[in-house]
């Protein structure tokens, strides 16, 4: 991994903040709550969120291109294990003890369930009692782990191919992941679950986002008016609702245009232009979305029983952000100045270790 990273020219020590990005993920988290709000019936009027779903595709493309850019010169794959586990598994296992312990669940709550939600590979099981149990967006965490484990590996295959192998390789995975999501979505339900969730079936839309970060980190930079995406999201929206496509159909049909949103966005904040999505509520809203996606269905099912209508909305929206901001400041953020390597754990070890080897020979330089 550290060769694949360091091998990109111009890329090392460049790690500019994309507020914009981060901004955007709240957006994506707000569709997806929207999503569910139409889901279990809570308003009405959310149904026309029906593709609210596809927020998930927004945050695989988006997390395949921050991986990328982030990517440190010197790394390898242990401390980027470390890293990614210090910023999600904390927040997520607490999330699961809570939906262990709250009255209701979105689909089922079992002992097989909370097996497969532990341990991250709930998504290899497409029915829905075990992908969807226990707390039910966690499915999209089991595919992040996959996409995790193969990060390494992909940023070097990348890297060795070379542009327009890189594109014609990611294009073709692309087209192929298109294929099985409309062959599976058409024979059933069984197999729109299995394309919705799968992490194999959901690669490819990591897999546009790397190709795009690491053309990115290259220098590549599309003068594309980040407008122009939105409108064309906005059209495809519209012509999916008046086509009725089924789930999972949106997702590779928005992919391609997400990555265009994100380049956009990208190129924005590295040339430095100022704009509402970099405004520090956003940017803030942003960085607590993780735990806001983690929370929000537990938070809508549980509120059910006591508020319907626009209240219900208003109720969930507020009490999954504010349980998202403890969440983030007392779980995520802590864990992560534990955990990640140079954190507090990692610094007390390398202390007790030196300890075991005695004292440091004082060098003349420090008398």
């Amino acid at each position: 991994m550290a060769r694949a990273r360091a091998s990109v020219d111009g890329f090392a020590g460049r790690r500019e903040s994309l507020n914009r990005l981060t901004s955007l993920r709240a957006f994506a988290a707000l569709a997806v709550f929207a999503f569910h709000i139409g889901l279990h019936n809570v308003w009405a009027p959310a149904k026309l969120a029906g593709f609210g779903y596809a927020g998930v595709a927004f945050f695989f493309t988006l997390s395949g291109f921050i991986l990328v850019w982030s990517a440190r010169p010197d790394d390898t794959a242990a401390p980027f294990f470390r890293r990614r586990f210090a910023r999600i598994y904390p927040s997520y296992l607490a999330v699961l003890l809570i939906a262990c312990v709250v009255p209701d669940v979105a689909v089922s709550r079992g002992a097989d369930a909370g097996i497969l939600s532990v341990t991250l590979t709930q998504a290899w099981v497409p029915l829905d009692k075990f992908a969807f149990g226990l707390n039910g967006v966690s499915w999209s965490l089991s595919c992040e782990a996959f996409f995790y484990a193969l990060f390494p590996l992909l940023l070097a295959w990348m890297v060795g191919l070379g542009r327009r192998r890189l594109v014609g390789s990611v294009l073709g995975a692309y087209v192929i992941g298109a294929i099985v999501v409309v062959a599976a979505t058409l024979y059933g339900p069984g197999g729109a679950t299995l394309a919705f969730v799968n992490p194999l079936i959901r690669l490819p839309e990591f897999m546009l986002g790397m190709a795009a970060g690491l053309a990115f980190a290259e220098g590549w930079r599309p003068n594309i008016d980040i407008r122009t995406p939105v409108a064309i999201l906005v059209l495809l929206y519209l012509a999916g609702g008046l086509l009725h496509l089924p789930k999972p159909m949106m997702d590779p049909v928005l992919a391609p245009v997400f990555v265009a949103i994100v380049v956009a966005s990208a190129g924005a904040d590295i040339a430095g232009r100022r704009s509402w999505l970099t405004s520090r509520g956003l940017v803030y809203a942003g960085e607590v979305s993780f735990c806001f996606y983690l929370v929000h269905e537990l938070v809508i099912v549980n509120v059910i029983p006591y508020v319907s209508g626009p209240a219900a909305v208003v109720v969930d929206l507020m009490a999954a952000a504010v349980l998202a901001a403890v969440i983030h400041h007392l779980v995520e953020l802590p864990c992560q100045r534990w955990l990640a390597p140079g954190g507090r754990l990692a610094m007390r070890a390398r202390s007790i270790r030196a300890g075991r080897r005695g004292p440091a020979a004082v060098q003349p330089s420090q008398l």
